[in-house]
């Protein structure tokens, strides 16, 4: 099995050696082969750092990329030009911030992974560390274009982006009191596991069939909206997204963007929506 992670480090230079450790951990005695692009688009860079991760000794490849801070997945987007990588020869192509771990059995779960031509994504269980829980599934429904415009509106000033943040306080609440209730009348195998609309945007697992029926990745907005881009894409082409929980991977919350300013959050986050809205017939 091949697999390529691209993953994109912003001023987190600790976080990527983190993981890097944990992919080494998880990947040993697997059998896959793993080449890890490393997009390095930080604003100060620590050559110390950068030479460290260099010459790292692990189990899978490590292609070091320095990037001028384009974003999230126009950095991806460019390092896959920029490096000529050939994703229809890999069986995964996953993409990811670098503040996360991954379980010691990650790589081993992913090998049980049904390679069904249904499917254009995984979403795994993204544990939050601050919050003390699962990120996935982030959209379990397509929302409708009022829904986008509205959130799109709400981000506009600092008085409705208040009422934003504390909606979404609650929504997480009541989505883990659910997840309490049905985890009482379900197996462990199937707990969870299902389709979902969206996954969280720190950790994509994009299959080999989707990169077969997608022509090219084709997002210019610097940050955000990820999510919804790859399900619509995935929606498209007629293929479905599978939460699975038992792919563990733990979230540090965000290392670069919890140092954004607000109004910085907020101007990308529009910015986004706007995009979606326009490119997508919601």
């Amino acid at each position: 099995m091949n697999i390529c992670l691209i993953a994109v480090c912003h001023n987190t230079y600790q976080q990527t050696l983190n993981y890097l450790f944990s992919l080494d951990k998880a990947i040993r005695h697997t059998g896959i082969s793993l080449d890890v692009f490393l997009v390095d688009n930080s604003i100060e860079v620590e050559i110390d750092m950068v030479n460290q991760i260099k010459s790292l000794i692990v189990d899978f490849r490590i292609h070091y990329v320095a990037s001028e801070n384009l974003g999230y997945f126009p950095s991806v987007i460019a390092t896959i030009k920029s490096q000529k990588i050939e994703l229809i020869s890999y069986n995964f192509l996953m993409i990811s911030n670098v503040d996360l771990t991954v379980s010691t059995d990650f790589f081993s779960e992913i090998k049980m992974l049904p390679m069904d031509e249904t499917i254009g994504s995984y979403a795994p269980s993204i544990v939050s560390k601050k919050m003390n829980h699962d990120q996935n599934p982030k959209i379990t429904i397509r929302p409708s274009r009022f829904k986008l415009k509205f959130n799109r509106f709400l981000f506009r000033s600092s008085f409705t982006y208040w009422f934003l943040t504390r909606a979404n306080k609650l929504r997480l609440k009541l989505r883990e009191i659910r997840k309490l209730v049905n985890l009482s009348g379900s197996s462990s195998e199937d707990r969870g596991k299902r389709k979902i609309y969206a996954s969280h945007g720190s950790f994509f697992i994009l299959t080999h069939i989707f990169l077969k029926k997608v022509s090219e990745l084709n997002y210019p907005v610097f940050l955000f909206g990820e999510e919804i881009y790859i399900a619509e894409t995935s929606r498209n082409l007629n293929l479905d997204i599978i939460y699975v929980p038992n792919l563990l991977v733990f979230d540090s919350e965000h290392a670069s963007t919890s140092k954004m300013e607000i109004d910085t959050y907020r101007s990308y986050n529009e910015k986004a929506l706007t995009y979606l809205l326009a490119e997508f017939k919601f």
